[in-house]
């Protein structure tokens, strides 16, 4: 690689792993990965679940402002998503001294707002470069990285069996 060479970094957003990219290549570009994004997302529909079953309605408006803030960052437009994000909060104030499972979706909202607010001025929109071929996830690489781990993880439970079979024969030998 030269060093004027263009390279463009994706991550999860996270400030260390945006501090060792600059350290690697200090006039590199940042983007965050839509992966990390839509992941988040998709754990807060999870959770709005509980919230559905106690409150319906209100669950149903949660789901359609978590929509809404979905497509306003997949096309680059922060500002509008981070607006309902700040709405979903104010209602979910509310909410939260009537239904438990309000508390914790309000936590998770919290959260995301604060990592969309941190990572802002690296969310492109993501929509057009899609449309031009630009790659916008990191989802093969992580999900690689979990097939390895996986399969890892795997064999060493196995070798931990054997060894336990092998400790058991040699017990009952003994006796």
């Amino acid at each position: 690689m030269q060093e004027n060479q263009s390279v463009l970094f994706l991550s999860d957003g996270g400030e260390t792993v945006r501090q060792l990219q600059t350290y690697l290549h200090p006039s590199s570009d940042h983007l965050l990965d839509w992966f990390h994004v839509a992941m988040k997302l998709t754990v807060l529909q999870q959770q709005n679940k509980a919230f559905l079953e106690d409150n319906p309605e209100g669950g149903k408006q949660v789901a359609k402002t978590l929509e809404r803030v979905k497509h306003y960052l997949w096309h680059g437009n922060v500002d509008k998503a981070l607006e309902c994000l700040g709405l979903l909060l104010f209602d979910l104030e509310v909410q939260r001294r009537r239904f438990p499972a309000a508390a914790k979706l309000d936590r998770g909202v919290t959260e995301f707002d604060t990592y969309i607010r941190n990572n802002q001025k690296f969310i492109p929109n993501f929509g057009e470069s899609y449309r031009q071929g630009d790659t916008i996830s990191t989802a093969f690489v992580e999900s690689t990285i979990n097939q390895v781990v996986s399969k890892r993880f795997v064999k060493k439970q196995q070798m931990v069996r054997h060894e336990v079979a092998r400790r058991n024969e040699r017990m009952s030998t003994l006796s």
